[in-house]
């Protein structure tokens, strides 16, 4: 099984994760991390590098950060030059991406879970006026 680590900014991928929890239960090999106030990119690096060791089963992890070009972005890429295993890095998550990645994770490589959480990311965002009539 592929490893999740959610990587943020402040309090956002705790909560995420416990939204997670709230619809889908406790999953295995799911983790988060936060960038707090004072927090260096070289620290959260090496946590990140921590994590993810741990939530390996064996096929890899995958990492989900909240902004491109951020701390957490730039320090999840710096742990996957250390890496002896696969990892790969998904920026701008929400909700819906990792739902449907968590539960379709079971016997796929990590290459497919990649896809999966980056096109179940962009189909989960919708614009109301373009499905229903709001005039």
């Amino acid at each position: 099984m592929v490893g999740i680590l959610i990587v943020s900014h402040g309090k956002l991928a705790e909560g995420l994760i416990d939204a997670l929890k709230m619809i889908v239960g406790d999953q295995e090999a799911v983790d988060y991390l936060s960038l707090n106030p004072g927090d260096s990119v070289e620290a959260l690096t090496g946590k990140i590098t921590t994590a993810v060791e741990s939530l390996n089963r064996g096929e890899g992890v995958l990492i989900m950060t909240d902004l491109f070009g951020a701390s957490p972005f730039n320090a999840s890429g710096m742990a996957t030059q250390s890496s002896n295993f696969p990892i790969d890095v998904i920026t701008g998550f929400n909700l819906g991406m990792m739902i449907e990645t968590v539960l379709g994770r079971e016997g796929k490589t990590l290459s497919e879970i990649s896809n999966l959480a980056f096109t179940s990311g962009v189909s989960s965002i919708k614009k109301l006026s373009d499905l229903i009539d709001l005039s």
